[in-house]
């Protein structure tokens, strides 16, 4: 099972990092990214080394772990995305029989367009069913970003985007429904043993 949460950011650099490590530790945990991670500097899997503070999962008090998820960066340009959806509604619907050609098109909504006409960057968090905090990670550092960055932030699988006013909030919410689900004697999870373990 792969799950996919995608950020639209103007642009990103490796300045936010400590940001992002001191926003997750506020979520009580200490934190750590694989000391190689760069943004832009390669895509694939982002380790992410953390400790459980103040934690329903006694066993793990005071003991590292590690999870992460994937990582992948694509251009973007809403004005080339509108045209594409264009051409194809154009294929699909012949414009001499629909006269719809002065309506305009949107990427999603007037709304989530407006936020999205400055966004150049696609970055992508893909995550599966191997670990159960892969799911606090993504969701949590994904909302981050997008604070941070006054990014827009989506769920396509649902097609859910996410209001930036509330985004850390709702990801608080989403990460505590998830793990009350849990099943707390069969939680996959992985000891962290050094980063090149």
């Amino acid at each position: 099972m792969g799950l996919i949460l995608q950020i639209y950011v103007k642009e990103i650099s490796d300045d936010i990092i400590p940001k992002i490590v001191e926003k997750l530790n506020e979520f009580e945990m200490e934190c750590e990214f694989h000391p190689d991670f760069h943004f832009l500097g390669g895509e694939g899997f982002l380790p992410i080394k953390f400790k459980l503070l103040n934690t329903k999962y006694q066993k793990f008090k005071n003991e590292y772990l590690i999870t992460g998820f994937e990582i992948y960066y694509e251009a973007f340009d809403l004005d080339t995305e509108k045209q594409k959806i264009q051409s194809l509604t154009n294929k699909l619907l012949n414009p001499k029989l629909f006269k719809r050609q002065n309506e305009p098109i949107f990427f999603e909504s007037p709304k989530i367009d407006d936020k999205l006409k400055n966004c150049t960057l696609l970055i992508s968090f893909v995550w599966g069913d191997h670990d159960d905090f892969d799911f606090r990670f993504a969701v949590l550092i994904s909302a981050i970003i997008t604070k941070l960055t006054n990014g827009i932030c989506c769920y396509p699988s649902d097609d859910l985007w996410y209001d930036n006013e509330s985004i850390l909030e709702d990801a608080k919410r989403d990460i505590e429904d998830y793990e009350d689900g849990l099943d707390l004697d069969n939680l996959q999870y992985h000891k962290f043993n050094g980063w090149d373990t």
